[in-house]
Formats: C-alpha cells, structure tokens, sequence
C-alpha cells in the first residue's frame, strides 16, 4: 500500500513533466538542439487531442491552479481513504496525531489545563515539549472529524511547501514560472521516500520557504518597519514549531541561506536575526523551562552516558552523510546535470551546492564530537546537532529546478547573477 502512494506521487510528477514537454512541443518551443521528430510530435497530437492540449495550456499558465492540482493530487491518499488511509506510526500515530485528539478533548471538557490525566497515569502539558504545536492552537480536532483534521493538514503542508517555494524561487531568485513551480514540486515530496511529511513535521520543515520569503521581504524594509516585520516572522515560527525539533537549527540555516547563497551583508542581516531569533522564542518560552527541567532525567541521557567508540561514531557519521546523498540522489543527478550544462561557471548553482555540501559535512562533524564527548557535554549530550541540516534538505530542490533556468530555448546559458 505504501510503495503504491508512492508510485502514484511520482506518476504525478512524471505526468506534469509529460504535460510540459508536449505544451513546449505544440508551441514549437524547442530549438534546433531540442527538436523532435515530426513522427514524435503527430503521435503526441493523437495521444492528447488538440482540446485536450487546450485545457492543459490554460492551467499551464496559471501558476496557482497548477499548485492547488498538485497539493490536492499528492494528499488525495488522505483525502480520498479518509479513515482508512496510511498514517505513519512513528514520531506520528503514536505521538503527535494522539496528542492532537487527547489534548483537544481535554480542552473541550475542561478548557485548558497544564494537566494531561489521558495519557499515561497523567503527565505535565509541558513536558512533552509540543504545547505550542500546530494543532494544539487549533481546536480542528474539536470541530472536525479526525481524519478529515489529518486530511486537511497533510493538503496544507504540502500546499504552502509548494506555493511559498514558487514564490520564493520567482520573486528573489528570479527563476521563469515553470522552473520556480517545479521547485516547489520537488521540495513538496518531502524526504522523497514513505517517510513522508506528517503532523511530527506540522508547520515546521514543511514551511522553510515561507519563512525563507518573510525574511526576505523584511530585508526590502527599511528602518524600524524591518525590525516589525522580523518580529513578527519570529512569532509565526514560534506559534507553528517545535523548538527543540526545528527552531534553532532553521534559524541558523536561514542566516546561512541569506548570507552564503543570497549574499547579503552580515551588517543587514545581524540586528535582523537579533530580533528574529528573539521572539522566535515567545510561544516557547513554558516549553524551554519544562525542557530545563526535566531533561536531566530524559531516557535518552540516560543512554547517551557513554560515549560512541571512534570507530562506531566515525562509520556512523559516513552513513548518515551517505543517506543523505542518497535520499535526495534525483535531484543531486539533476543538478550534477545543470552543472554539466553550465561548465560549472554559474555563481548562483554553484553556491547552492558548495552551501548543500558545506552544511551537510559540519552538521556530521558537529553530531561526531557530540556522541564522542557525551560525558562533557552533560545535558547537551541528547542535543541531535545533525538536526543542522535541515536547510540542506531544501536547497537540493531548488537547484535541481534551477537546470531549466540553465537551458534557454536557444541552446545558450541563463545567467541570474
């Protein structure tokens, strides 16, 4: 069932792909280095009748209709199944998903309360670290069947990823709309596996690239109206994340994607970030306490005690980077491609893979001498410092969208500089 929701994701994706190429086909788009045979292109006409070619040039042209079809065909599995659709267990069904519907009731019956007597013997709001999560805040689960509440989280998730990457890759990168909407298409798959976006995500990961926009346009701002704005986008990722899950690691990733790749000043981006980074923390603050205290007696300090052994830490280390490599290897050949194709002289390609490849060694470096000094680190040592590579898990999609902006219709070189 689940190597099937797959297949049927990226049968979308062939299929827009398809689409693209026999509008770029019928419009006589190709140049001479692209062109198809007369053979090709009749049997293409056969295949999708010329109405039909109609219809899929009029939602080709509108970049939103193309973005709400795709978030809709990606999530229909939820949607679609409804209450007997896939729902991941891990980190999902028997944590976030279970939370939502316990806490909702609560709040339904008793209002809100510090006090959860549903789960387990009763535990401290809290201490799960989630209080602020997404659908706490949001009574769904109170107004809405469960499924539908999943539903509607799961379209959300990949509508916002998909739009905001669009936007983004459009208005400050500059990329044509077809390569900006392919962008998006790539970051909404997620991890490009099963192991798929889900409530443990909520509006975290998922919205890299709207927080990515907000922060550039604070940018455009000038005088006090910036330091607002940057306020203001600090609370929206506080309200919608987890702090010890994605909060720091993305600001971190955003200072570098601003600065390394989009190659703003350190004197701009600094008092940005100050006040980003500060009330980033506002919705959190009850969560970071609850964390202080009681994650001296977390399980996982108390297997984390002992360091890893050199040797185990180091072939470990060389996995996760090989994971990595691997999850995302579409894109990276995509993107070897575009290189290829620009003789590895375009400045901006450049700087997204140097950026993707930088990120993604130091995040291994880091986690290596976390698990080999756990005695010295204390606390700490249940901090995954591999979590840093989150920005690198969005930046691939961006570049392997960006081959289109390497090929012109007339065989030469795009440059965005």
């Amino acid at each position: 069932m689940v190597n099937l929701i797959a297949l049927i994701r990226f049968q979308g994706l062939y299929l827009f792909l398809s689409v693209y190429t026999c509008y770029l086909a019928h419009n006589n788009l190709f140049s001479h280095k692209f062109v198809i045979s007369n053979k090709v292109y009749h049997l293409i006409n056969k295949i999708f009748h010329m109405r039909a070619i109609e219809i899929f040039t009029k939602i080709l042209k509108n970049s939103f209709l193309i973005i709400l079809l795709w978030s809709l065909w990606i999530s229909a599995e939820y949607w679609v199944f409804g209450s007997c659709s896939y729902m991941r267990v891990h980190d999902n069904a028997e944590s976030m998903y279970t939370y939502g519907v316990v806490v909702s009731r609560i709040y339904s019956t008793h209002g809100p309360s510090a006090w959860i007597p549903d789960i387990a013997s009763g535990i401290d709001h809290y201490i799960i670290g989630i209080s602020n999560y997404f659908t706490y805040d949001f009574p769904l689960f109170a107004l809405l069947p469960n499924w539908l509440v999943y539903s509607f989280v799961m379209f959300l998730q990949r509508f916002l990823a998909t739009y905001f990457t669009y936007r983004l890759c459009r208005d400050f990168l500059k990329f044509n709309k077809y390569s900006a909407i392919l962008a998006g298409i790539f970051w909404s798959l997620g991890t490009w596996s099963t192991n798929d976006w889900t409530f443990y995500n909520g509006l975290g990961l998922p919205l890299i690239p709207l927080y990515l926009y907000l922060l550039e346009i604070c940018l455009k701002k000038s005088g006090w109206k910036r330091y607002v704005l940057a306020s203001v986008v600090g609370l929206l990722l506080s309200y919608n994340s987890l702090f010890a899950l994605f909060t720091p690691f993305f600001i971190v990733g955003s200072f570098i994607w601003l600065w390394v790749i989009r190659r703003h000043t350190f004197k701009l981006l600094f008092p940005v970030f100050l006040f980003f980074g500060l009330f980033s923390l506002c919705f959190e603050v009850s969560d970071l306490h609850a964390t202080f205290l009681n994650a001296p007696f977390s399980g996982r300090v108390e297997r984390g005690v002992m360091s890893y052994p050199i040797s185990k830490a180091v072939m470990v280390c060389f996995n996760g980077i090989a994971k990595y490599f691997q999850t995302y290897l579409i894109l990276w050949i995509i993107t070897f491609i575009g290189l290829c194709i620009t003789r590895f002289k375009d400045k901006l390609l450049l700087r997204l893979v140097g950026t993707t490849i930088g990120v993604v060694l130091i995040s291994r470096i880091l986690w290596f001498i976390s698990v080999t000094n756990r005695e010295t680190l204390g606390v700490l040592s249940v901090v995954n410092f591999s979590d840093f590579i989150l920005i690198a898990t969005f930046i691939p999609s961006v570049s392997a969208a960006y081959l289109i902006e390497c090929i012109s219709f007339s065989g030469k070189v795009l440059s965005i500089e």
